[in-house]
C-alpha cells in the first residue's frame, strides 16, 4: 500500500478546463476579498479611530488565527478533500467582511480580523492542495497562473476602493461599508459558481502499511522559503496602502494605490512563472540532471 489516496476522483475531471477555471476562480475570489481588506485598512482605521498599534492587533490576532487555520484545513483536506474545505471557508471571508464593513468599533473589527484568519488560512491551503492535483492531471505547470489570479484579484480589490471613491464619491471611513458590502456580494455569486463547477479533489493518506510517512527534509527548506515569501507578501498586502497613505499624506482611500502597485507588479511575474519552470525542467532534462 503506497501513501497516496483513499478515494481518488476521475483523472479526466481534474485535467479539464473547467477544473482549471474554478481554482483559478477560487484563487481570484479569495485575493478579491483579501485585496479589498487590505486596500480599505486606512479607511477602516479612519472610521473607527484607530491607532497604528490597534492596525497591529488587528493583523496580529488574523495572523494568528491563519496560522491555526491552516492547520486544520490541510488536515480536512487530506482528510474529507480539498474542495470541500476551499468552498466551506469562503464563507467565512464573505461573514468577515460583513464584519468589518458594519464594526462599530475595534473589538467587532478584531472579531472580522480573526475571521479573516480563520477562512483564509484553511481556503489558502486547501485551493492550493487542489491546485496541485489539477497540475498533476494536467501534466504541465499551472500552479503560478493560480496564484497569478490571486494577485488579480488583490488588484481588483484594491482598486475597488479607488473607483468607489470616484464613482460615489466616497473618502475616508465612508467607504467601508459599501465595499464590504459590494466585496460579500460578489464572493456569494462566486460561491455560488464555484459549488457547480469545482472538481471533487482526492482524498490523501500519509501512512504506508500503517505507519506515518515522515515529512521530507526538503520540505524544511521548502517551510523556510515560504515563511520569508509570506512575510514579505502579507507586509505588503497589510501595510502598503497604510504606508502610502501616511508617507505621502493623501486620503485613506488614495493610499490604496500602494496595494495596487504591488498586485500589478506581482502579476506581471507570476503570469510567465509556469513558462520560467517549464524551461528549467527542459533544461534539467537535456542535461541529464535528475531532480531529488
Amino acid at each position: 500500500m503506497s501513501a497516496s489516496t483513499l478515494h481518488t476522483p476521475p483523472w479526466s475531471a481534474l485535467a479539464s478546463r473547467t477544473a482549471a477555471i474554478a481554482v483559478t476562480a477560487l484563487f481570484a475570489v479569495n485575493g478579491l476579498l483579501l485585496g479589498g481588506y487590505g486596500g480599505a485598512l486606512p479607511s477602516l482605521r479612519v472610521k473607527l479611530d484607530l491607532s497604528y498599534s490597534d492596525v497591529a492587533i488587528l493583523l496580529f490576532c488574523g495572523g494568528a488565527a491563519g496560522i491555526l487555520s491552516m492547520q486544520i484545513g490541510g488536515r480536512l483536506a487530506d482528510a474529507i478533500g480539498a474542495r470541500t474545505v476551499s468552498l466551506g471557508a469562503l464563507p467565512l471571508i464573505v461573514f468577515a467582511a460583513l464584519a468589518l464593513g458594519f464594526a462599530p468599533g475595534f473589538a467587532v473589527a478584531v472579531v472580522g480580523a480573526v475571521l479573516v484568519g480563520l477562512g483564509n488560512g484553511a481556503m489558502d491551503v486547501a485551493m492550493n492542495a487542489l491546485g496541485v492535483q489539477v497540475e498533476s492531471a494536467r501534466h504541465r505547470p499551472i500552479m503560478s497562473f493560480f496564484h497569478a489570479f490571486f494577485s488579480v484579484g488583490n488588484l481588483a480589490g484594491a482598486g475597488s476602493v479607488l473607483i468607489m471613491s470616484s464613482i460615489l464619491g466616497l473618502t475616508g471611513g465612508s467607504i467601508v461599508t459599501p465595499l464590504m458590502i459590494m466585496l460579500a456580494i460578489v464572493g456569494v455569486a462566486t460561491l455560488a459558481v464555484l459549488i457547480k463547477i469545482t472538481p471533487e479533489a482526492a482524498v490523501v493518506q500519509h501512512t504506508v502499511d500503517g505507519v506515518r510517512t515522515p515529512i521530507p527534509r526538503m520540505a524544511w527548506l521548502l517551510t523556510v522559503m515560504a515563511l520569508a515569501f509570506g512575510l514579505s507578501e502579507g507586509t505588503a498586502v497589510d501595510w502598503s496602502s497604510l504606508h502610502v497613505t501616511t508617507v505621502a499624506d493623501v486620503d485613506s482611500t488614495t493610499g490604496s494605490l500602494g496595494l495596487v502597485a504591488v498586485s500589478a507588479l506581482m502579476v506581471a511575474i507570476r503570469l510567465v512563472g509556469d513558462r520560467l519552470v517549464s524551461r528549467s525542467d527542459f533544461w534539467f532534462t537535456s542535461s541529464g540532471c535528475t531532480t531529488p
